[in-house]
């Protein structure tokens, strides 16, 4: 069986110390990831696709003295929540990313575990702020030969503004979507797949949890 990291990426994202990558998680913690699957909320179910990929991540880009990788996260419901940023990192242009126990003593999966559901949705509000906050500015990285990955995690489903009509032809082209949809209506699903398939690079990938139907 595939490990969740290639079933995600599908083996065309290639992260060595020569094509490092900034990748930043958006987690939905709107009301509607209260409901269930199968007996499980759906934003558990969330949650832990995106602490079982960051493992992934961490295995497949670590590096003999340190990662390839920097990791960053994004929630959101009616507003969003820069909870952990790519900026607390050190930049890979002027020093090494940090090893995985850095996330861990830094609190990356308990800042996942924290997070509930409540409140509208606009899933627009993540990813404008996971982009302006994260690849652009000063402190962002600028070395074009890091890889800008965002992955979202949502049911795709939208109630409060900015919505995804929105945003989508500000999206810079850089950036690869790859989206995680926790049981959504067809309708929401189309949304994600054109996250994943259209926007930015457009090289992304959609993918549907839970993780156990894989």
């Amino acid at each position: 069986e595939e490990e969740l990291f290639n079933i995600v990426l599908k083996g065309n994202l290639e992260i060595t110390e020569t094509n490092p990558a900034d990748i930043v998680f958006i987690l939905d913690r709107s009301i509607s990831m209260a409901g269930e699957i199968d007996g499980e909320k759906k934003i558990d179910i969330a949650k832990q696709a995106v602490k079982d990929i960051f493992k992934e991540i961490c295995e497949y880009a670590d590096g003999k003295d340190y990662n390839y990788f920097r990791g960053g996260l994004v929630s959101f419901n009616h507003e969003s929540v820069v909870n952990y940023s790519l900026y607390h990192i050190p930049d890979p242009t002027t020093s090494s990313y940090p090893k995985c126990e850095e996330y861990s003593s830094g609190g990356f999966s308990k800042i996942v575990d924290s997070l509930s559901a409540c409140g509208c949705t606009s899933i627009a509000s993540g990813i404008k702020d996971a982009i302006e906050k994260n690849f652009k500015g000063d402190l962002a990285c600028q070395d074009e030969k890091v890889k800008k990955i965002i992955i979202l995690a949502s049911d795709g489903k939208e109630n409060f503004d900015p919505k995804l009509d929105d945003i989508k032809n500000d999206t810079p082209n850089y950036i690869t979507f790859y989206t995680i949809g926790t049981n959504p209506p067809q309708e929401n699903a189309e949304k994600l797949k054109e996250i994943a398939y259209k926007w930015g690079t457009g090289q992304g990938i959609y993918y549907e949890a839970p993780i156990e139907d894989l």
